[in-house]
């Protein structure tokens, strides 16, 4: 026969006060009822409601004042008020654009995410450049667009708590990413929505880890409707330049254009716009395009530019609160976070009859 175990007459107390604070019932700040009032209500000994009371205080949920009464503090509040968390970037060049002229913004954006939520939850950010080596292993780190594998595994070991944002380049580590297939999915379903069937694609070669996803959603998107794609226009070039090059040499040598492209970047996108003009062609009359990435030129380009645009500023604020529910996180084994993009139409695709 199983011992039975003696259970507390306090617990039942000391959990409705718990779950009054986590529902927002009672607040930092609020006085509890009196443990007279306490005792009578809840049909328990004084001494009983002393202890409830008593472990609440150790554990620095409520707080006695001689006279005046039992209040709840904030402890949590002021646990975030002292932490500080590393951000850490490689170099100071990859906020600049004449040094970082492909992905910049996207540095900056995550950023101002990682700033804003640090902002709301009293937290201090602290910029680190992991090619100085000054990289500490007993603080809280997101890392925005590098670090090495060495480092990481360091933090780990120390059980610092980190997150990577916007780095999907395989292996188990803890990341908050955006969905890039879904993003150039969209793009493609919403072309043959509009009357499109002859679509191109048009990126880098897949030595690049953000390329792979965005290609294999656009073959998703032309497969949901039975489609193929009409050409695939790979670039082995970073150079803007020879970029164009690409894009113009493509539209010399087909002797069926398509009707619309796919690009997985706004600067491929904006290059072929100048090269599809140059052409003769017309934008959307002639060729459709959508970009992926959403810069802020996409929108000054001739038409404006329809694109993907990455939860970029949601990625860094998501960031921060990965890193404030670490705990839970990790007991819920929860390493990856992932965001969807959204579609944002411009004047590049019209309804085709």
């Amino acid at each position: 026969m199983e011992s039975l175990k003696h259970k507390f007459k306090g617990t039942p107390l000391k959990e409705d006060i718990l779950l009054q604070i986590k529902l927002g019932v009672l607040k930092a700040g609020d006085a509890i009822m009196p443990e007279k009032k306490l005792a009578e209500r809840y049909k328990l000994g004084y001494l009983t409601v002393r202890r409830v009371i008593s472990e609440l205080e150790e554990e620095k949920i409520v707080k006695r004042f001689q006279g005046k009464g039992t209040f709840i503090v904030d402890d949590t509040s002021s646990k975030k008020k002292n932490l500080s968390v590393q951000v850490v970037v490689s170099r100071p060049s990859v906020f600049r654009r004449e040094t970082n002229p492909t992905c910049w913004f996207i540095n900056v954006d995550i950023l101002k995410g990682v700033l804003d939520c640090c902002a709301e939850n009293g937290i201090q950010p602290e910029l680190i450049y992991s090619d100085e080596e000054n990289l500490s292993l007993d603080k809280p780190a997101i890392i925005l667009n590098y670090l090495s594998s060495d480092d990481r595994k360091k933090l780990e070991k120390k059980n610092t708590p980190y997150v990577c944002v916007n780095l999907d380049v395989g292996g188990d580590f803890c990341r908050i990413i955006s969905d890039d297939a879904h993003g150039t999915y969209l793009a493609t379903a919403y072309l043959v929505e509009n009357g499109y069937r002859k679509i191109a694609y048009m990126g880098p070669d897949f030595k690049s880890f953000h390329c792979l996803p965005r290609y294999n959603g656009f073959i998703s998107g032309l497969s949901e409707y039975g489609l193929k794609p009409a050409e695939v226009i790979f670039e082995k070039t970073s150079r803007v330049s020879d970029r164009r090059g690409v894009i113009a040499n493509f539209l010399r040598a087909s002797e069926v254009l398509p009707e619309a492209i796919v690009c997985s970047s706004d600067l491929m996108a904006m290059g072929a716009m100048e090269e599809i003009k140059k052409a003769g062609l017309k934008i959307p009359g002639d060729i459709g395009i959508i970009g992926f990435d959403d810069i802020a030129d996409a929108c000054f380009t001739e038409p404006p530019l329809t694109t993907v645009a990455k939860p970029r500023r949601e990625m860094g604020y998501e960031a921060v609160k990965f890193i404030l529910n670490w705990e839970e996180n990790m007991k819920d084994r929860i390493s990856t976070r992932v965001l969807k993009p959204r579609l944002v139409i411009r004047e590049t695709v019209k309804k085709r009859g």
